[in-house]
This record gives structure tokens, sequence and C-alpha cells, in this order.
């Protein structure tokens, strides 16, 4: 993995408590394309998706979009 990663976490309880889910790559400086999908984040009623970034340089958050499925 290279040092430009952005680490998903998710909370189920109204932002009290955060798990790490995940890392995933951005690709590296330049890659403008890059998306990061995350699946199966699980159930809850207040659920917090917390981003957090690690690169060496500044990167922006350039769109961000969320698909929910609702039981019947």
């Amino acid at each position: 993995m290279t040092d430009n990663y952005c680490t998903i976490s998710v909370s189920k309880d109204g932002a009290h408590d955060f798990v790490a889910h995940s890392q995933h790559d951005l690709g590296p400086t330049g890659a403008f394309e890059t998306r990061v999908v995350r699946r199966r984040l699980g159930h809850c009623r207040h659920m917090v998706i917390k981003i957090e970034v690690s690169s060496p340089i500044k990167r922006d958050l350039l769109c961000g979009s969320i698909e929910m499925e609702t039981e019947r």
C-alpha cells in the first residue's frame, strides 16, 4: 500500500464509538479517477461514516454518495 490511503470508520451509535472497517489505496498523486467503494456496512438507525485520509500532500474529497436498501 502506498502513503496515499483512506480509512473508513463506522459508528452505529450516533458517533460515540467508531470501528475502523478498512483502509483503501488512493493511488499515486495525479490519479484523479481513483474510486473507493465500501459495501456491506451493516444496518442500524444512527450510522455515521468517518473518512480519514493519510497522505504526504493535501487531498480533497470531490464527491460522495451512498446507496441504501430498506427492509420491508
